[in-house]
């Protein structure tokens, strides 16, 4: 799904201007219009973009934010 492939891309590009490595899991917020796009696709979506978690809200761009490790 093209639209999928989209946000992945958007994703990985907040990722790298953040300067975030590969192995850092992040908490991905969308706005709740990708709702029902993040729900269909949340496996894979939390897979590709290393995602521990996906939250939804009322904001008009993606944002994540870093899991601090312990």
């Amino acid at each position: 799904e093209g639209e999928l492939r989209d946000l992945m891309r958007t994703i990985q590009d907040l990722r790298k201007e953040k300067g975030l490595q590969a192995h850092e899991l992040i908490v991905l917020t969308l706005p709740e219009t990708m709702k029902e796009l993040g729900q269909k696709f949340e496996n894979e979506l939390k897979k590709s973009v290393k995602a521990e978690k996906i939250v939804f809200a009322v904001q008009v761009e993606p944002s994540l934010e870093l899991i601090h490790e312990k």
